[in-house]
């Protein structure tokens, strides 16, 4: 039979969780969430050069890709964006509202994907750190200070996010994002699935004030392309 407390017992204790989740974050971290607050008040759209990694590891394997991203936000909601890999092989990447596309030109095929409702949860992912504010971090992610770290020579705020939604969990286990030292978007982020795999993502050149069309923003395959819905 489990051990009976008196009230007062579990009173206090109670209070102690509640205290110990109340502590103040550390200085570092405190200032980097205020900066991701205000920026994200001014975010409109961002595009930049990317180096991704793709660890397996299963077979302890890491694949690079280089290529740009860019993405614009429509209104208060939504969010339209394109990521183009130049190599070592082309292939493209369209979202648009619910909408997701892939353009494999070796293939000359479109794959186009209906997230439906889970159409907001995947905008608010690849928005991360990029229009997203220190308080919405903190209502989907335990967030913690990692420590300081160098990034292709820029000193950085590294944080470390962990999911706290149980549907998240099965997908993602943490997101790290370091942000340079005064500044209000990551240089680098590295999402790591449950299974140990992990995708390494470094931007460069990025520009918070591009001038962003349409056509900049969708796939441009060639008349005859083959659209697949798998």
């Amino acid at each position: 039979m489990p051990a009976k407390y008196p009230a007062s017992v579990l009173s206090v204790f109670g209070a102690l969780v509640i205290a110990l989740a109340a502590q103040p974050q550390p200085p570092e971290l405190q200032d980097v969430l205020h900066r991701l607050d205000q920026a994200a008040q001014k975010f409109r759209g961002m595009s930049a050069k990317i180096e991704r990694k793709d660890y397996t590891a299963v077979l302890k394997d890491t694949s690079t890709q280089t290529g740009t991203v860019a993405m614009k936000k429509l209104g208060e909601h939504g969010l339209q964006g394109v990521m183009d890999i130049t190599a070592p092989d082309k292939v493209s990447y369209a979202f648009n509202g619910g909408k997701f596309e892939k353009y494999t030109p070796t293939m000359n095929t479109v794959e186009e994907y209906d997230v439906g409702a889970k159409g907001e949860e995947l905008e608010r992912f690849l928005m991360l750190g990029f229009g997203t504010s220190g308080a919405e971090l903190l209502n989907s992610y335990q967030v913690k200070f990692g420590g300081n770290d160098t990034v292709n020579g820029q000193n950085t705020v590294r944080l470390e996010l962990t999911p706290t939604a149980a549907d998240a969990k099965k997908y993602m286990k943490e997101v790290d994002l370091w942000i340079p030292q005064g500044g209000n978007y990551p240089v680098q982020e590295k999402m790591i699935q449950p299974s140990g795999d992990y995708t390494l993502v470094t931007y460069s050149d990025v520009d918070l004030h591009p001038n962003l069309t349409d056509k900049n923003l969708r796939l441009n395959p060639p008349k005859g392309v083959k659209r697949i819905k798998p």
